[in-house]
Formats: C-alpha cells, structure tokens, sequence
C-alpha cells in the first residue's frame, strides 16, 4: 500500500459457502501517508495480518497494545477471540488504517486518547493538534461503506494513563502498566475495577467512552 498504483484484492467467507470479494484501487495516500506506511511496515511486520481478522482494534501505541493483549487473552467472551489488536504507532496513523479498512469492509473499533482541545504554550492558549485528529478520526469512520461490518470509536479521557490508573505512569510505561495487570489485588481493588472490564465493556458496547460524533467526544471531555 506504500506503493503508487497498487491493487488488493481480499477474499473472505460469507454466510454457507458464498465468498465475498473486495478489491481496491481507491486507497488513494498523501506523499506523507506513504511514507508513513513504510515507517510502519518495517518496523511493525504484524500489521498487514489485519486483513485476516473478524475484528480489528486500532490503537495508539504499545502501552495500549501491551495492557488490551493481556485483557483479551483473560476475558472469557468468546467475541475477544477474534479480535486483532494493531498498534498504529501514533495518534496520527489511526485515520490511516481506518481509510484502508474502510475499503475492505472490515470491521473495526478505534480506542483512541481525547486529548484536550487547547494546550498552553508559551502563556497562551493554543488549538491542540491532537483534538483535530479527533475530528478526523470521527470523519473517516463516517466515510466508510455501508455493509455489514460495523465500525465503533472509543475514547480514553483525556488519554489512557489518567482514564484507567488516574494517575500518569513514570518512565517506561509499557512494564508499568502490564505490571498492574499482575498485582496481587487486581482482582479485587476498586482502584483496577475500571481496567479490570475494559475489554468486556468494548466488546459488549457498554464502555463508557463510546461516542458517535465530534459533539457527544467534546462533551465527554468537558
């Protein structure tokens, strides 16, 4: 997909013994959307597997990916087991596979950090860059095909350190958090209750951040 004039053709199983076939030469990506493909695709070889799975979730970073893999591979729903977790390396990249799973009617779910809508810089209050990539995010999912397949936003506010732990995580976030997952008490504290169903709760819709629209986010965050 980092190349020009470049075609996929996906083949999958419909309902009894029928296949569906989605091909593409629409996927059209910006000089920087390619070049941050490439970034990704060699750094990242499992990415491309997503065009194997029932279920994608797209997330932001390996902190996220680390914490998910391990709920998912605890949760007892069966719905968990067919679930493809991409880490997208980076706020920026998730408009981009959302654009090319859109194109194979894949379903998929976007977990996502808020951010705030204005930052302080300098003593002035500034448009936060991070917040319009939320606007972009809620577009790119309002853009893909009708179909079957379904497509969900999630969102951490303001971002997933302060949403599940309350508290920011110190240096190498990643151990810290996995860390969490295999203390003594959480099972049992209130203070891990909230991550303990995070997954449960994004597979059965029930999550507390799910939103449809720039509006419903914006007020979350308020």
């Amino acid at each position: 997909m980092s190349k020009p004039h470049t075609t996929i053709v996906r083949i999958a199983r419909g309902g009894g013994s029928r296949t569906k076939v989605f091909s593409t030469d629409r996927a059209a990506f910006s000089d920087e959307e390619r070049e941050n493909l490439r970034m990704v695709r060699s750094c990242h070889p499992t990415v491309t597997e997503f065009f194997f799975a029932d279920r994608v979730w797209l997330v932001e970073g390996e902190t996220e990916h680390a914490v998910y893999s391990e709920l998912l591979q605890r949760s007892k729903l069966d719905m968990s087991r067919g679930v493809h977790l991409v880490n997208c390396m980076g706020k920026g990249n998730l408009v981009l596979f959302a654009r090319i799973l859109n194109q194979f009617g894949s379903s998929y779910t976007i977990i996502h950090d808020t951010d705030c809508p204005r930052v302080q810089r300098d003593g002035k209050w500034q448009r936060n860059g991070a917040w319009t990539i939320n606007e972009q995010i809620v577009q790119v999912v309002q853009q893909a095909i009708e179909g079957a397949a379904t497509r969900t936003l999630v969102a951490q506010v303001p971002d997933f350190e302060l949403h599940y732990f309350g508290r920011k995580l110190a240096t190498d976030k990643p151990y810290q958090a996995v860390r969490t997952l295999h203390r003594g008490d959480f099972d049992t504290t209130e203070e891990t209750k909230l991550l303990r169903g995070a997954v449960d709760a994004i597979l059965s819709e029930t999550h507390e951040g799910l939103y449809g629209s720039i509006d419903v986010l914006r007020e979350k965050v308020r």
